[in-house]
């Protein structure tokens, strides 16, 4: 061709000429001359033109108008004006504050590379610095050749908007497909920088596996999920497998659609579990094969192994695509390498800023939910946290369970911190709560809408108060009802509507009623007599405030928190008192605000941190120190190795640990320096109000160094246990208001307050409770420590860690019960815990808790379940609605089991189960029924309020108990177990053999003489004497003969044969084994059964023959004449040898197991 330009001022023209090679060509003239137009127009006009094209109408010529003064030179030089209309649509996209916006098309200048590339597009209406930007773009796969940034302003600084330019291709220089890739990766890298997505290595999945952004969120959630179980493979071994293996990748996320899309297509949950699983997870298995490093493979079987536990996820709910916030609800015990105590569930929150994780140890459970600071390791800290939990809520209906959650990214202020965990902790509550059942107003159970679930009904989610979120109550409340979650706000106890703990003071009283016993025991009252104590906290805490004001006659004479220390060498009880009082009823106060001249002589506030502490001569004295002077970190650690009656834990850290452990394992760095071996203790007492104060291999030295304390989780349960009634009653009070028995919820809120000290009582019962089991448990295991050694090896067959719960191993046991002390009381906490765990699963799967038909009148619904709730409750509402409760079971399951076991001992059920062969379920009824028939609840009440000893007190409980257990025991072997039907037959059969008893002058004078009024020693002296029902029940039953009569010929028998004393002298051995102990079972079943064949052969020689065995009652000093005449006429040899060993068995004193397996063969040979 060949062109003319002609030059002029306004116009120009130019002409164009063609020169045909090919005479045949006839061009469309008038296409050509319009292409010739466009593309000689000005690029501006050019502009113009395709904007009005890509938006029609006065929209279009409106952002031209804008934006064209404000772009510049060079950006008209190397853009087209097709691609710079696309540009200024983008940019009017964005919203005015800010965002950005992505695009990816195929670069259209030919020759610029060598090498086909994309173009990449940032729009954005403020600068985003590339430092912000590449880091994004490389963890997203993409390999970036060069960048070009354009602003688009004024010369002033006016901006409109900044456009970047990225040419790039895959990481490997291949080039991206852009009409494949371009939707997904776009979408990814908005997300990115709009927040709702993470940078993370596994984001170059979306051009690896074609994976969008939520599919790889998903990828990320399993992943950390599975670092948190604190696997052997690291992070980055993780994600190069799965960016190694994208294929891999992209089955994993195809198996995830298929268990939890709800589309049709892939059938029901059963269907898609049974038939579709097995098949595509083979083909996941498959495709390991050509995986060569073993990590690489580990890693993918432990992610499949999470996936296939997991049994409801929110990925597929409607809230929207942009929703970040991920929850997935694991069968934890169906997981590969779960680190153990395995939970029953747990839900795995996972989202851009938030992670955390919720165990639950049943389907009924309660716990708080803790803001961590562990972003590592956080569900190791709350599996640690959830064991002492677990311990802790065995006096409450819900099973223990735990949740943190830890936040990626905090601003530096204060302010702003706590507003950014309010906002995430709400998510947190919002994720748990969208994988959890709802009820209706009906009450009937419905899942989430758009979840396939693949467990059963699951209702019951509550949470508390834990580290960091001691204020969030109402926020967790918030979101249960405006999701409208059936428990409303119930869901979180502690809020506006629940019991302040701090208020009524529950923690700290709960604890302090097993100081008080402690004394008791020690017969001091710490009520009345002076009692000095040491103590971490300070009176504006909820713990170490209302405890310290609990007791007037306290001489507190050392205190201190993380800041200050208190020193009171010589402090008067009564002014102390009321001072203690002024700074605990202040808004806030410190031990700085304690009135100077209201401290003793020489004592004062100190800084915790001080260089330099100047001691006084009577403070000196007091620490039983002559160094003058000491940093505040020293004379923190010298008061804890100072004499004192008391020392009340009611602050934050772990002061104590045991003399073997090292810092590091106790894991409280802030308290290294001050931290003592329990060895330098040199107090009489400790009592737990607060949390970790010492270790439990502290708690047991100082124990076996006669110090007397339990653990953190009895001492300070008082407070989930009131916050669990909270809870219930909440759920009852729900009920009611439905039912229009309660008017509004102003109602309920007043009804619930009114019964706020009714409830206080019933939780400190329970610390009692709790504390006396322990005290008669430890005098049990002095008798008979064999079943406790029992006891523990069942506990760890059943999935108890004696390692991570510091039980003794073999050794310790060994010597422990050659000492003859019994197990230390830290260690009796423990095993309480697990034993009513099991026996709690063990009641609610039975057909002894039936669910409520509205015709239960027995023990188990009247007297425990409404005994469980205030009596202003029961008092105002109809039993037939009360009774209603959703969780009336469990209620009845968790009372029944801290009943048996703190009267019967952790060892009874078991040992009797192992012994008799019977279930538990039927031993637990024949108890009950026993201790309904022979009324004792009323001796029980009548023992707690008798003024004697606590060690007579429990002397005297140890003896009903005991002779309860014989009776039990006695009527199992004999095959006639109790029933609860048989209450009342029993309770006549009783009533009448008690009123028969014989006088024991002795063991009646040994009651009186202990303290007990006459007619309760004269209880305690007959109730002994029913050791020998079962024989009589069970001749009168055989025989039909009068109660009267079969009484008397069981004394005669007994007497004659001196079985009491046989029995006696078995029970009293000390065992050394547990061959020895089956010996001596086997030699009281033997007696036993002799006893009955005796007796049904003396019955039968009297009605078969004229012989001298009564047929009625005989005055009592002639009751063993006949037995003897009538035995010897049976076999009068058997029977002369027989009575002459047991002389000279009693002759002896105490008899070893030999001599008296001798004396039961003799028995036997009497037939």
């Amino acid at each position: 061709s060949e062109y003319v330009q002609a030059y002029g001022e306004e116009k120009s023209r130019v002409h164009v000429y063609f020169e045909l090679s090919n005479g045949n060509w006839t061009p469309n003239l008038a296409a050509l001359e319009n292409e010739l137009i466009r593309r000689l127009k000005p690029w501006e006009e050019q502009l113009r033109d395709a904007l009005s094209v890509s938006v029609p109408g006065p929209q279009g010529l409106e952002i031209f108008e804008r934006y064209l003064p404000r772009l510049p030179k060079q950006y008209k030089v190397r853009v087209t004006p097709e691609m710079g209309a696309q540009d200024l649509f983008e940019i009017e996209r964005l919203k005015p504050d800010s965002g950005v916006h992505f695009t990816l098309k195929e670069f259209q200048l030919a020759n610029a590379l060598e090498e086909p590339v994309s173009l990449l597009t940032l729009y954005s209406r403020s600068r985003t610095h590339l430092i912000k930007v590449m880091p994004v773009l490389l963890n997203a796969g993409l390999y970036v050749v060069d960048q070009l940034t354009t602003r688009v302003g004024t010369p002033q600084g006016e901006n409109l908007g900044f456009i970047q330019t990225f040419r790039v291709t895959h990481q490997d220089g291949s080039q991206i497909e852009e009409n494949v890739y371009q939707q997904k990766l776009c979408e990814l890298l908005g997300a990115v920088f709009a927040q709702r997505s993470e940078n993370d290595p596994l984001n170059a999945l979306v051009l690896a596996a074609n994976l969008d952004w939520r599919e790889i969120n998903v990828l990320q959630a399993y992943r950390n999920l599975y670092l948190q179980l604190g696997g052997n493979i690291s992070r980055n071994v993780v994600n190069q497998a799965l960016l190694k293996y994208p294929s891999i990748s992209r089955n994993f996320c195809e198996i995830f659609r298929m268990l939890f899309a709800p589309d049709s297509r892939y059938g029901d949950p059963s269907h898609r579990r049974e038939v579709l699983l097995p098949q595509i997870r083979q083909h996941y298995l498959d495709t390991l094969h050509p995986v060569q490093e073993i990590n690489h493979d580990l890693a993918f079987r432990h992610l499949l192994s999470l996936l296939e536990a997991t049994l409801r996820t929110n990925f597929f709910q409607n809230t929207g695509r942009h929703n970040t916030l991920l929850a997935l609800k694991i069968a934890s015990g169906q997981v590969e390498q779960m680190p153990i105590p395995t939970p029953y569930r747990e839900i795995y929150v996972h989202d851009v800023n938030l992670e955390g994780t919720h165990l639950r140890f049943g389907p009924v459970a309660r716990g708080g939910l803790r803001w961590s600071d562990r972003p590592e390791d956080f569900r190791t800290e709350v599996l640690g946290l959830v064991k002492t939990q677990q311990t802790k809520n065995v006096v409450i209906v819900p099973v223990g369970s735990k949740g943190g959650f830890v936040i990626k990214q905090l601003p530096i202020s204060r302010e702003e911190a706590q507003a950014v965990a309010k906002e995430q902790y709400q998510r947190f509550i919002h994720g748990l709560l969208s994988v959890t059942d709802n009820r209706d107003v009906d009450g009937q159970v419905r899942p989430p809408k758009q979840t396939i679930c693949y467990d059963d009904s699951d209702p019951y989610l509550v949470v508390a108060a834990d580290k960091g979120t001691a204020t969030f109550s109402d926020l967790a409340n918030s979101v249960s009802e405006k999701t409208g979650f059936w428990l409303g706000d119930a869901f979180a106890s502690g809020g506006s509507h629940g019991y302040d703990h701090k208020v009524v003071g529950i923690t700290a009283r709960g604890a302090w009623e097993c100081v008080r016993l402690h004394f008791l025991e020690r017969d001091h009252d710490i009520q009345q007599e002076l009692t000095t104590v040491i103590g971490i906290g300070d009176m504006s805490g909820d713990v170490f405030g209302n405890g310290m004001l609990l007791s007037k006659a306290l001489q507190l004479k050392a205190a201190f928190n993380h800041q200050h220390i208190f020193l009171d060498p010589t402090p008067d009880p009564g002014t102390s008192w009321q001072e203690r009082k002024r700074l605990f009823e202040l808004p806030r106060s410190t031990w700085r605000d304690y009135t100077s001249d209201q401290i003793s002589e020489g004592g004062g506030v100190f800084d915790r941190r001080a260089k330099e502490v100047q001691l006084s001569l009577p403070v000196r004295e007091m620490l039983r120190v002559e160094r003058e002077v000491m940093t505040g970190e020293e004379l923190v650690q010298t008061i804890l190795r100072m004499p004192a009656d008391l020392c009340w834990f009611g602050g934050i850290g772990t002061y104590v640990k045991a003399s073997p452990q090292n810092h590091l394992q106790v894991g409280d760095q802030a308290n290294d320096l001050v931290r003592i071996n329990a060895e330098e203790l040199q107090v009489r007492v400790i009592g737990e109000g607060a949390n970790l104060g010492l270790t439990q291999s502290a708690r047991i030295s100082f124990h076996q160094q006669g110090g007397a304390l339990n653990t953190d989780a009895i001492d300070n349960s008082a407070g989930v246990n009131m916050s669990d009634y909270e809870v219930n009653l909440k759920i009852l009070l729900q009920l009611l208001l439905r039912e229009r028995a309660v008017a509004n919820v102003e109602e309920r809120n007043q009804l619930l307050e009114n019964a706020t000290e009714e409830v206080a009582e019933l939780v400190l019962a329970n610390n009692r409770g709790q504390h006396r089991l322990i005290s008669m448990d430890q005098l049990r295991s002095r008798h008979d420590f064999r079943a406790y050694r029992q006891l523990i090896h069942l506990l760890i067959e059943r999935g108890m860690n004696a390692r991570s719960e510091y039980i003794p191993d073999v050794r310790q046991l060994d010597q422990l019960e050659q000492s003859g002390e019994g197990l230390p009381r830290p260690v009796l906490a423990v095993l309480q815990a697990y034993v009513k765990m099991y026996l709690y699963d063990e009641l609610l799967a039975s057909s002894l808790i039936p669910e409520f038909t509205g015709d239960e009148t027995s023990v188990l619904h009247d007297e425990l379940y409404l005994g469980y709730l205030p009596g202003s409750f029961r008092d105002r509402f109809p039993k037939e609605v009360l009774q209603r409760h959703p969780l009336r079971q469990e209620i009845i399951a968790t009372v029944l089991t801290n009943r048996l076991i703190n009267h019967a001992g952790c060892t009874f059920f078991f040992n009797l189960q192992s012994s008799s062969g019977y279930d538990l379920t039927t031993l637990v009824e024949g108890y009950l029924a026993l201790e309904a028939s022979l009324e004792l609840p009323t001796l029980r009440a009548q023992l707690l309020e008798a003024s004697v000893l606590e060690a007579v007190r429990y002397e005297a409980f140890l003896a009903v108990e005991q002779t309860l257990g014989l009776l039990l025991e006695n009527l199992v072997r004999t095959n006639s177990a109790p029933t609860l039907s048989k209450i009342q037959i029993l309770a006549e059969l009783f009533k009448e053999l008690y009123s028969l008893r014989g006088d024991n002058p002795e063991n009646l004078e040994k009651w009186k003489k202990v303290g007990f009024t006459p007619e309760l020693a004269q209880t305690l002296s007959g109730f002994e004497q029913l050791r020998s029902a079962p024989a009589i029940l069970q001749l009168r039953q055989e025989t039909k003969i009068p109660i009267a009569q079969a009484q008397e010929n069981v004394r005669g028998l007994n007497g004659l044969l001196q079985l009491d004393w046989l029995e006696q002298a078995l029970e009293q051995l000390s065992l050394t084994n547990q061959w020895e102990q089956l010996q001596q079972e086997l030699l009281l079943q033997s007696i036993q059964a002799q006893q009955l064949r005796l007796l049904r052969l003396l019955y039968h020689s009297v009605h078969s023959s004229n012989t001298p065995f009564s047929r009625e009652v005989l005055p009592e000093k002639n009751i063993e004449e006949p037995v003897r005449e009538s035995l010897g006429q049976i076999n009068h040899k058997a029977l002369g040898a027989y009575l002459e060993v047991i002389e000279q068995f009693q002759q002896v004193g105490i008899p070893d197991l030999i001599m008296l397996t001798v004396a039961v063969q003799r028995l036997q040979a009497i037939s």
